[in-house]
């Protein structure tokens, strides 16, 4: 569904599209399915391997291999609008454009919990002092391959499939805001979640892990000497203490004690276990991309 849905995006003007799918060590069959999505996709379609598990090395897979100059990110269960390509990069060419762009995440099944979602329709720019887990996801985000030159790219450390469970797209936005690079919430840049989460359990796990990789993530900016992280590590372990206080609310409700202890779990684990493993790499840039006709190739995306 994924790969069908970018088969019918509209393609910027001006601009070449390439399309890579990463396969995260999967035993499925996903390598077909990509060979059967390359039928009718109207873009260059790259199918890459990459052994090392985990979202932040899958990521850096895929950049490894990109030759387009704003590089944008979706997930394998997300649902993107026929003009979610058009809007970024008309958002970068913009009189003030971003360094970092994440747009509005919709529920695709209403029988889901209202999870891994950013719902909101103002615009919004992260502050300099914010934590950024709230304004931006993974699942979609773009930036210009500048960023790159200046930040790395994501920590291999983090992301889902590794021991730190997530925070591969948080740690990365985190060192763009630290170096100065403008973060933007634009809901006009529109995809859908078929997250697939219907149960309590599920909502649970998915919570901790939250939790868990947010202690790692913060431990390790504070590590780094990042005096804001102090603070963000303290108002996060206090919001976590003041939820746990209250009885757990609804579907989506954990207990917070949970929480608190998942938090402290992660930056334990950073620090004990993950700060002497290599970090985040440089990627060598890459030619320009040659754009497929009849599509100009001023500006790939």
């Amino acid at each position: 569904r994924a790969l069908a849905t970018l088969s019918r995006v509209t393609p910027p003007p001006a601009c070449g599209v390439e399309v890579i799918v990463v396969d995260n060590a999967s035993t499925d069959h996903t390598p077909q399915v990509v060979e059967q999505a390359r039928e009718t996709m109207p873009f260059p379609l790259l199918l890459l391997r990459e052994e090392a598990r985990g979202l932040g090395a899958a990521r850096n897979c895929g950049l490894r291999h990109a030759s387009g100059s704003i590089i944008a990110f979706t997930d394998d269960d997300c649902i993107v609008s026929e003009d979610w390509l058009s809007r970024i990069v008309a958002h970068f060419a913009g009189e003030a454009p971003p360094g970092l762009l994440g747009g509005r995440v919709e529920l695709f099944n209403d029988a889901h919990l209202p999870m891994t979602i950013l719902t909101s329709m103002t615009p919004m720019r992260l502050a300099a002092e914010e934590h950024p887990g709230g304004l931006l996801l993974g699942c979609n985000m773009a930036f210009h391959r500048r960023l790159l030159d200046r930040i790395g790219a994501f920590d291999p450390r983090f992301g889902a499939g590794t021991p730190l469970v997530g925070a591969e797209d948080q740690d990365f936005i985190q060192r763009a805001q630290r170096a100065g690079f403008a973060v933007h919430y634009e809901p006009d840049v529109v995809l859908h979640h078929n997250h697939g989460r219907t149960t309590p359990a599920q909502a649970e796990s998915l919570l901790r892990g939250y939790a868990f990789s947010d202690g790692a993530c913060l431990m390790k900016h504070l590590l780094a000497g990042d005096r804001l992280a102090l603070r963000l590590f303290y108002w996060r372990l206090a919001s976590l203490v003041r939820q746990a206080r209250r009885p757990p609310a609804g579907p989506t409700g954990v207990p917070g004690f949970r929480l608190v202890w998942a938090y402290l779990r992660g930056a334990g684990r950073f620090l004990l276990r993950s700060r002497s493993l290599p970090g985040a790499p440089r990627i060598a840039p890459r030619p320009p991309m040659e754009a497929p006709e009849p599509i100009g190739a001023r500006d790939p995306a």
